[in-house]
């Protein structure tokens, strides 16, 4: 009865170490996997950083470009107010010239 103790024993023994065995092979996988994921974490976040600061350096220049669109836009119509301006008074100069004050016309069309 001894002997069959023993072995029961001795099968419990190699079952606990082939577990253990089996739970360390396991967990170094894990392990492994663990530090995969990890680098191409950072590796995606790295990927994902660069192309957003390039996006975002994009977008800036497209800014500046849009200011400088609207300086000129308003230049122009600084021009054309002024030039339209300009064409007014000389209307009404002729205008002012043709008729005088008094409302006598000076001039017959």
């Amino acid at each position: 009865m001894m002997l069959y103790t023993i072995e029961i024993i001795a099968a419990i023994d190699m079952l606990i170490v082939i577990l253990f065995a089996v739970f360390l092979r396991i967990a170094k996988i894990t392990k492994n996997q663990n530090e995969t994921l990890q680098r191409e974490l950072e590796d995606f976040k790295k990927d994902h950083l660069r192309s957003f600061a390039t996006v975002l350096d994009k977008t800036s220049k497209q800014h500046l470009i849009i200011k400088e669109f609207e300086k000129q836009i308003e230049l122009k119509n600084k021009e054309v107010i002024f030039q339209t301006n300009a064409r007014i008074n000389q209307l009404e100069s002729k205008i002012y010239k043709d008729f005088d004050m008094y409302r006598q016309q000076g001039r017959q069309y």
